[in-house]
């Protein structure tokens, strides 16, 4: 058994990428307030954060090929997202 993250607060919605290389969760870390996705490179990468929305997003899910992950949010209504997992291009 591993511990994976350490995050103060709520932390949940953990997607494993296929090849078993990434972790992405959502977490209130940043923030105290919303759910933001974080991804790491496991087994002990560093946490980086994809989404600054104000709102709640959470449920990732890797592409396939691990390069993406889709995920939901509450942003303008609610709906479905894709991110690169190696950030910058977010929605």
């Amino acid at each position: 058994l591993t511990r994976l993250t350490s995050d103060p607060g709520l932390t949940g919605f953990p997607a494993i990428s296929t090849d078993g290389k990434w972790l992405a969760y959502a977490t209130d870390r940043a923030t105290g307030r919303d759910l933001d996705i974080w991804v790491q490179q496991l087994p002990s990468g560093e946490a980086m954060r994809l989404t600054k929305h104000e709102v709640d997003e959470y449920e990732p899910a890797f592409s396939p090929g691990a390069n993406r992950i889709a995920f939901r949010s509450d942003r303008e209504g609610g709906g479905i997202y894709i991110v690169p997992v190696s950030g910058g291009g977010e929605p």
